[in-house]
């Protein structure tokens, strides 16, 4: 497949219009959860989905190393060194997923007791844990669904598939939360919907990539050998990424309390929103990149990482400057009175999503194959996040982590890097920083705009966010829409608007 300009915008859109309609449930379910089930049963819930996401790097990076070698091999158009990796691959996933599933199963009890859970609920996550524990079985081998559809550019049927899987759970979650106290039935019901969901993934394999052969003769040591170097490597930086972000709730539960957890949960998610959004772009990034290092196309290469960075820019910058002015009316009207300690941190944590823009060098030089500098730096950055999360816990509190996070990103983040890595690949980073230099400016004098009449709005409640966020966005439109956008892509995105329009109001 092709890779232009226009794949990887569609693939984008369509990517984050999957995703949009998950967040906003999942928005909905943490504060109906809170009221009726409990902050503490709500923390455990999301150490258990946390401890069971950490099981995610015992692919070893092989699921990452699949995604290189399947797109290679279509590339290169050979279609039994294609069934090869994808049947290999299968059969080490199944393998891992069985044993991970019996020692996350028989090792529940001890994950249990490091945590500051009170006695009468250690049952519960300990169930929890044996629930996901196995549903590895089924879910690991599952895994070669999104490797191949992902390195095949098939994004959108991708993205819908897991909005599918992830809006399936969550809006049963949400229902069952309301009338359901049983927290035990909640994880078995979505659990299994969720696997449902991902093994009816196959058919759109068969139907996208019919060239596959799944016999079990095609497994070949040799393929998984082949791509072990490689997949290691990812593996380590898989570990960081994990460790990055997601230990802070595990330092958290384990210094703190359940009820800081949720705590936390509030002030990261308007971050964890941001972040997924600007994200999805790395969904079409990598494997692009994959397709275009196995063509060595060091210009369209370059021309990838300049845009990215603009693209990741013009989704995460503004958003972030629109979230800091509305997070303390979206966060009364969200959860409530109890829960204004967060506001501050959830303000703070903002910082990080507009940094990450840069993150696309990384990224696609990690994808490249330089692994072990990207990695190297990434190790540094999350040494000093733990040092400095763990010294800051006490004084702190759940502010503690953020401010660990929010450091170790400033001082050995994308920021100072991001020229390192684009030399590394063998292409240019001024135009990448100039695009990201521009967009903060501009993003950040619209904020002040919007600031500006905000302080003058008396109005509270539901409609006074309304009309700040609307205000906030509006200004962000103009400014990014003059000085940001050129008039072949205003043009463009007018006449898109105009076909949607019409073709709506036909259907109407």
């Amino acid at each position: 497949m092709q890779i232009t300009k226009k794949l990887i915008i569609t693939n984008t859109l369509w990517s984050a219009v999957a995703q949009v309609g998950v967040m906003f449930i999942n928005l909905l379910v943490l504060p109906l959860f809170v009221k009726n089930l409990g902050a503490e049963l709500y923390g455990i819930w999301v150490l258990s989905g946390i401890v069971s996401g950490y099981l995610n790097v015992f692919d070893f990076g092989f699921t990452q190393g699949l995604q290189k070698y399947v797109a290679e091999a279509r590339a290169k158009g050979d279609h039994l060194e294609l069934s090869e990796v994808i049947v290999s691959g299968t059969g080490l996933l199944f393998f891992i997923g069985l044993l991970l599933g019996v020692g996350f199963f028989t090792g529940a009890q001890s994950i249990v007791e490091f945590f500051n859970i009170q006695p009468v609920n250690q049952l519960i996550a300990k169930r929890l844990l044996q629930i996901s524990a196995l549903f590895c079985l089924i879910m690991w081998p599952l895994r070669i669904v999104d490797v191949v559809l992902s390195a095949s550019m098939r994004i959108k049927e991708l993205g819908l598939l897991n909005a599918i899987k992830m809006a399936g759970r969550s809006t049963v979650m949400l229902g069952m939360v309301c009338v359901v106290d049983d927290i035990i039935l909640i994880k078995w019901v979505t659990a299994t919907l969720l696997a449902a969901c991902s093994a009816s993934g196959l058919v759109l394999l068969r139907k996208y990539v019919p060239e596959i052969n799944w016999k079990p003769n095609n497994f070949r040591f040799s393929q998984l050998k082949r791509m072990h170097k490689f997949s290691l490597g990812i593996f380590y930086g898989a570990i960081i990424a994990i460790f990055s972000i997601q230990i802070d709730s595990l330092i958290i539960g384990r210094f703190l309390t359940m009820g800081a957890v949720t705590l936390y949960a509030v002030a990261a998610k308007p971050f964890q929103v941001i972040q997924q959004t600007a994200g999805l772009l790395m969904c079409t990034l990598v494997p692009a990149t994959y397709t275009l290092g196995a063509q060595k196309d060091l210009f369209r290469l370059e021309k990838l990482v300049s845009q990215g960075v603009r693209m990741r820019s013009l989704v995460s910058i503004p958003c972030c400057v629109i979230a800091y002015l509305c997070i303390p009316d979206f966060i009364k009207i969200w959860v409530g009175n109890d829960f204004l300690e967060s506001i501050k941190w959830a303000q703070y944590f903002l910082f990080v999503p507009i940094f990450a823009s840069l993150g696309v060098g990384a990224n696609v030089c990690k994808a490249s194959g330089s692994l072990r500098l990207v990695n190297g730096l990434a190790s540094a950055k999350i040494i000093l996040n733990l040092i400095v999360s763990i010294a800051l816990i006490k004084p702190f509190g759940i502010g503690g982590p953020i401010l660990g996070t929010i450091l170790s990103n400033f001082l050995l983040g994308d920021m100072l890097f991001f020229p390192l890595y684009c030399r590394r690949i063998g292409v240019g980073f001024q135009r990448g920083y100039r695009y990201f230099v521009q967009i903060i400016l501009v993003s950040l004098f619209a904020g002040l705009m919007a600031w500006l009449f905000i302080k003058g709005i008396n109005v509270v409640g539901i409609f006074g966010f309304v009309v700040k966020a609307a205000l906030s966005a509006i200004m962000q439109i103009i400014f990014i829409g003059l000085f940001c956008v050129s008039r072949r892509e205003k043009a463009l995105a007018g006449k898109r608007v105009k076909d949607l329009l019409k073709t709506w109001i036909l259907s109407i």
